[in-house]
């Protein structure tokens, strides 16, 4: 059976490679240790320089983030991440500095902004940026007429803007479906209308998932199964599972008309996904655009969820894991494929993203399943994909800055540079 998919699997990726060119193009994991460990090979060459060096005044990088935390550290799960861009800008010649969406909409000089030197946070004063990195963790707050404020402002001073905004699930699903290549790769997906689409749903499969369109973190999920002559709904919270049983279809509509608003949520087909011993695997592919401004993988890991979860989010439990690895303990054959294919499929999807819609990304979070006989799924897509300390850094990333903000910095050079 495994070997059946991957041909088929084969199959379905031609027109994947007329898009993106011979599969596995920019996939190279050998490839991408040697830029962590050598820091020239990350610097953008600029007028005969390895670097922004001799650029005056030297291009400035602002990474957005709607406030801070009463404790100290101030950004909390980002402080690292934060401190690593600061860090290898200033090897780059670059100004990086973090700042809070109120300090920054009115776009007057000097910035009251943060930075951090000689092992602590400091407040200092900095230049208009030529590029803002938006990493506010909030839809709500990226709603308000302060953040749109912000936007106008910036596209009238044509300053960029990347990673403008969350996704909307329903939006992504739908671009994505219109692309004929990545048809084959997506579950059965319809716009929640309630008692109808749940019916039908349910009489397809045996598990469906109901998903918040504009969620994140594994919130709000619903995930319904079909026993027999009843159903079972299953909901995860951060300190475990509800779990409901109803012996009727129309207890369940009742049950869950009570609980979530039909016009904000997708129904999902269930994917019978990878299991590790009985925990749910799948797999993030972090997606950056590099110094030529094209799309590019810069790591792969797996995410293996808590016991008794449906969710592999890390904020529910779960934890990251070498790809590899995680493929050959769950008995996966032919993962040198898998894992090319899981690149295109990626590469692709952000492609059309980038076709689609109006806002501009730098970088996306593609997240994939896989099923035991070797078919891949498109899960979901992220614009804020993690950056916690949970993040798998070998021991050269630790110290030199993990390949993603190193390529972080190479699109913003391109911004400057290129793209005038």
């Amino acid at each position: 059976m495994a070997m059946t998919h991957m041909r088929n699997l084969k199959s379905g990726l031609a027109g994947l490679q007329a898009a993106n060119g011979p599969l596995g193009q920019n996939s190279s994991f050998r490839h991408l240790s040697r830029l962590s460990i050598h820091r020239t090979q990350h610097v953008l060459p600029v007028a005969g320089q390895s670097s922004s060096q001799g650029l005056h005044p030297p291009p400035v990088l602002a990474v957005l983030v709607s406030s801070t935390v009463d404790t100290d550290p101030p950004f909390g799960e980002l402080n690292l991440f934060l401190q690593e861009v600061i860090y290898c800008a200033a090897e780059r010649h670059m100004i990086a500095y973090v700042v809070t969406l109120p300090a920054l909409v009115s776009l007057s000089p000097p910035i009251a902004g943060w930075t951090y030197h000689n092992g602590k946070w400091h407040q200092a004063h900095f230049p208009v940026p030529n590029v803002v990195y938006n990493r506010i963790p909030s839809r709500k707050i990226e709603h308000s007429s302060v953040y749109q404020r912000l936007k106008q402002t910036l596209q009238e001073r044509n300053i960029y803007l990347f990673n403008q905004t969350f996704l909307n699930k329903w939006l992504v699903h739908h671009h994505l479906s219109m692309a004929d290549e990545l048809k084959p790769f997506l579950p059965e997906t319809h716009r929640f209308d309630g008692k109808a689409s749940l019916a039908m749903m349910l009489s397809k499969y045996p598990t469906v998932f109901l998903k918040p369109i504009h969620g994140s973190l594994g919130r709000g999920i619903y995930k319904l199964n079909r026993l027999g002559e009843g159903f079972t709904s299953v909901y995860s919270t951060l300190n475990g599972e509800i779990v409901k049983s109803f012996p009727r279809f129309k207890s369940l509509v009742v049950y869950l008309s009570k609980r979530i608003n039909k016009n904000n949520y997708i129904i999902q087909e269930g994917i019978p996904i990878l299991q590790l011993k009985g925990r749910p695997v799948d797999f993030r592919a972090l997606m950056q655009k590099n110094r030529q401004g094209k799309w590019s993988v810069t790591s792969m890991v797996a995410r293996i969820g808590a016991e008794n979860r449906f969710v592999s989010n890390i904020s529910r439990g779960g934890e990251v894991a070498k790809l590899v690895e995680t493929l050959q303990k769950c008995q996966i054959p032919e993962i040198k494929q898998i894992r090319r294919s899981m690149i295109t499929i990626a590469k692709r999807v952000c492609q059309v993203i980038d076709q689609s819609l109006d806002d501009h990304f730098g970088e996306l979070g593609v997240d994939l399943a896989l099923t035991h006989s070797g078919r891949i799924y498109i899960l979901e897509v992220n614009s804020k994909p993690s950056k916690t300390d949970h993040t798998l850094l070998s021991n050269n990333q630790e110290t030199k800055g993990r390949p993603s903000v190193h390529r972080l910095l190479d699109y913003c050079l391109y911004l400057i540079m290129y793209n005038k």
